[in-house]
């Protein structure tokens, strides 16, 4: 399948010969992907990508964080009030308070995956490492 680097457009635009009542098609043109300008394109591309992957990681990480707060009250409450420590109903609820806190730390991990790659994009680093020392080296306001 051959890449198409032309489209036409089915708009019109005045032409500057004649008595200007005559219409020619525009065209637009788009760089080759071999082209000077490409790889740019391909690296907003990417980085596009990648902060929507990096804002739906933050979107369920929200939501785990919450349901496990939501779920630490109600194993709170229930202990108190309507079962004793040692119920079913309890140990289900601090069951799915471990999952949700390994599902949590799962998606930091991601989420600085992404975060990583982003800085390759950013600086054309090609090595994952060369990104990771290149952040570590640089000044925290915390060691100030």
């Amino acid at each position: 399948m051959e890449l198409m680097t032309r489209r036409s457009r089915t708009s019109l635009v005045n032409s500057s010969t004649g008595n200007g009542n005559e219409e020619v098609p525009a065209e637009i043109t788009m760089p080759a992907p071999g082209s000077a300008g490409s790889p740019n394109l391909f690296k907003l591309r990417d980085r596009t990508i990648l902060s929507e992957e990096k804002r739906r990681l933050c979107g369920w990480a929200l939501g785990i964080a919450l349901s496990g707060i939501v779920l630490m009250i109600l194993q709170t409450e229930l202990c108190w009030f309507v079962y004793g420590k040692d119920s079913v109903s309890v140990f289900i609820i601090r069951l799915l308070i471990s999952l949700s806190t390994v599902c949590l730390l799962g998606l930091v991990v991601a989420f600085h995956c992404k975060d990583i790659w982003v800085f390759m994009i950013d600086h054309s680093v090609e090595d994952w490492r060369i990104a990771l020392t290149a952040r570590a080296s640089s000044p925290s306001p915390s060691s100030w």
